[in-house]
């Protein structure tokens, strides 16, 4: 496995953008850039450490340009551990779910699938792994998601592993930060793990 050292001057100074044009960046990437990226992505964090070590973990289905993780997902299962998927509720809330079968998800909120109604609930205490997305992500880890706050939520006093997915492109030496914002310990692109803040960087 490869673990990518990003450092200042390698990858794009902060600019500020809105996350209409954070997403539009992303989704002109080219179909078959983004199939093959998201094969390697996959690659990098399933021969990761974390993962092999870790007994769950908690996931999410990707939508749009995202990078795909149904391969994740998957193997996940196949590789018997527990996997949890988010399941949204009102005012910013999300919960860690239980998944057994992929074939169950169900449309959700911003129309992501996720565990349906009556899925058990997992403490978060018992999570491994956390794999989180994002529009943007920086050198020190901390990110722009989709606006509401679910993750920022639900990852303050997490004290697993959280990893954000996301591809190259998409990582920046800076973004805007917010008192409420809590970053990820790592990052994989399709170039590999890249250590939050630990690299040369911070």
């Amino acid at each position: 496995m490869r673990y990518c050292s990003l450092r200042r001057g390698a990858c794009p100074r902060y600019t500020c953008v809105t996350r209409a044009e954070a997403r539009a960046l992303r989704d002109r990437l080219a179909p078959a850039k983004r199939r093959l990226w998201s094969g390697r992505i996959a690659e990098h964090v399933l021969a990761w450490d974390a993962f092999r070590g870790a007994r769950t973990v908690m996931a999410y289905a990707s939508i749009g340009s995202e990078p795909d993780t149904r391969r994740l997902l998957s193997k996940i299962l196949e590789q018997g551990k527990r996997l949890l998927l988010p399941r949204c509720f009102g005012e910013g809330v999300m919960a860690a779910m239980e998944v057994e079968r992929l074939s169950c998800l169900v449309p959700g909120a911003f129309g992501i699938l996720e565990p349906p109604e009556g899925a058990s609930p997992a403490d978060k205490g018992s999570i491994d792994l956390c794999l989180v997305p994002g529009l943007r992500f920086d050198l020190r880890g901390n990110r722009i998601g989709r606006g509401a706050g679910y993750y920022d939520r639900f990852l303050k006093g997490f004290e697993g592993v959280s990893c954000g997915i996301a591809f190259a492109e998409q990582i920046v030496e800076a973004v805007e930060v917010r008192p409420h914002d809590v970053p990820v310990g790592a990052i994989v692109t399709e170039f590999g793990v890249f250590t939050a803040g630990r690299d040369g960087y911070a």
